[in-house]
């Protein structure tokens, strides 16, 4: 009996799709029926084979390329979060909220990614975030954020060491600026809401270090000049919390800045795809 190779079985193949019968295509090619029954389901699953490969394929490569984009967006929704001014920085938003909301923001932008999830952005739409709740793109902001870190553990680990410093910025003004209130209005006969208004001030200044000669001086020509020099007394280790938050942003701006020049994310994090199965 002659053996059939691929190249005849995709033939006897084509021809079976054209509806010719086993007997037809055996007596046009020389082979019994059997051997083109056999050689066409070989054929076919061959076909199938190379078919899911080629889709598996497609699909992964697609599905890196989405995902380095969007690890791309959360970057940069971490480089804004270390960017917002200090005045920001002494608010009462806590780090990871404000690094979470960041990449949220960087994460809506991607209208095209989203729309392929079912996930569309604009009130109204089937779909929309609203209709989904807007928890499920806070969930995927937060996975952004822990999936950066995992490529790149080096960013992770400046910004723990940032996060830590602003929150305990944050913790440690509050705290100075109510001692400061309070002996505004014990002192100075300040009002309440003016007393905190001058502490704050006082604060932004200390920190910025613009106001020395007010703190040198012994006499306070007014009431923001008596709140300097209280909240200077008060702020021992704050600037020291301040150099090591601002040596952090710098490091945070030139690994990002690297990431963003090499177009995608070393490493792997727990949803990137290997062989159609996260890791």
């Amino acid at each position: 009996m002659p053996r059939a190779d691929l190249e005849i079985a995709r033939e006897f193949l084509r021809l079976s799709d054209e509806g010719l019968s086993y007997n037809a295509i055996g007596q046009k090619l020389g082979f019994n029926n059997k051997t083109v029954s056999f050689w066409v389901r070989k054929a076919k699953a061959s076909e199938k084979t190379r078919l899911i490969e080629t889709t598996g394929t497609d699909l992964n490569t697609r599905y890196t390329s989405e995902h380095h984009r969007m690890i791309l967006a959360a970057a940069r929704g971490v480089l804004k979060a270390v960017s917002a001014p200090l005045s920001s920085a002494l608010e009462g938003q806590e780090t990871k909220v404000l690094l979470e909301h960041q990449i949220l923001i960087m994460l809506q932008d991607m209208d095209d990614i989203l729309s392929s999830r079912g996930i569309n952005i604009r009130p109204g739409e089937p779909g929309d975030a609203n209709d989904s709740g807007s928890d499920l793109l806070e969930t995927m902001a937060a996975s952004l954020r822990q999936g950066l870190f995992q490529h790149l553990p080096k960013l992770g680990d400046v910004i723990e060491t940032w996060s830590y410093n602003r929150d305990e910025l944050r913790v440690k003004r509050s705290e100075t600026m109510a001692e400061v209130t309070s002996v505004l209005t014990q002192f100075r006969q300040v009002s309440d809401n003016a007393a905190t208004d001058l502490a704050s001030k006082a604060f932004e200044l200390v920190l910025s270090g613009e106001v020395t000669v007010l703190i040198d001086e012994e006499s306070y020509r007014d009431d923001l000049d008596f709140a300097v020099k209280q909240t200077d007394i008060r702020t021992d280790g704050l600037r020291e919390l301040l150099r090591r938050m601002n040596h952090s942003v710098a490091d945070c701006k030139e690994l990002v800045a690297d990431l963003l020049l090499w177009g995608g994310a070393p490493g792997k994090c727990r949803t990137c795809s290997i062989g159609y199965k996260g890791v």
